[in-house]
């Protein structure tokens, strides 16, 4: 858009400012799920109970603090056979478990301890940052996604032979992150006879901006 001012030449520049960073992950959230199913409701419910309690005081014996374990869930449905004749009731019961870690090599001892125990799933493997970094990290990407954005401004203006730069609007679409890892599951991890390799992959952080400029 250009505007006349008198004898200035006013034109507006819109353009998009990025920045991206790429972050080593300082805690790692292990997602697990207890599960039975049955036809007795009650040997389905202490099943999974026993084995939530099992898998919480071996959590406990590696040192790790930080966990949560959900309350166990109770549910029934009817199967149908190939014939279409209903079947009785199958009884699920489920247990979610949540274990966090600061130190990464006691993630693959923790996964060995407990693939043996019955009805237990490891999910997926949640690579984070603490709190306190990953807003250091926000504030700086934002205003590096800024400077992004007035540095593209200039250059347009400069190519338009202008040399005086004003931001007028400046609009945020949102915070971008993401990691490579963060759904890694069980199955995907590298294994070997003796021992469960996890290895960690960089978390993505990425701001952009919209900004409008004025440049005369």
């Amino acid at each position: 858009m250009v505007g006349v001012e008198g004898s200035h030449v006013t034109v507006t520049i819109t353009v998009s400012g990025r920045h991206e960073e790429s972050c080593p992950p300082e805690r790692c959230t292990v997602h697990m799920t207890v599960r039975f199913d049955g036809l007795i409701a009650a040997d389905v419910s202490s099943a999974a109970t026993a084995q939530t309690a099992e898998l919480t005081r071996r959590v406990t014996e590696l040192g790790v603090t930080d966990h949560f374990v959900d309350q166990v869930r109770r549910s029934r449905h009817r199967p149908y056979s190939e014939s279409g004749e209903q079947l009785p009731y199958v009884y699920t019961a489920t247990s979610d478990v949540r274990v966090k870690f600061s130190e990464f090599d006691l993630i693959g001892p923790f996964v060995e301890a407990i693939v043996d125990l019955d009805g237990v799933e490891v999910g997926r493997f949640e690579w984070t940052l603490t709190d306190r970094t990953r807003h250091a990290t926000v504030e700086r990407i934002r205003d590096l996604a800024v400077q992004d954005a007035v540095a593209k401004a200039t250059a347009y203006a400069r190519s338009l032979s202008l040399s005086q730069v004003r931001p007028v609007a400046l609009a945020d679409p949102g915070l971008m992150q993401a990691s490579m890892d963060a759904a890694r599951t069980f199955a995907a991890m590298a294994k070997s006879a003796d021992s469960v390799t996890v290895k960690p992959e960089d978390i993505i952080v990425s701001a952009e901006v919209h900004a409008r400029f004025e440049a005369s």
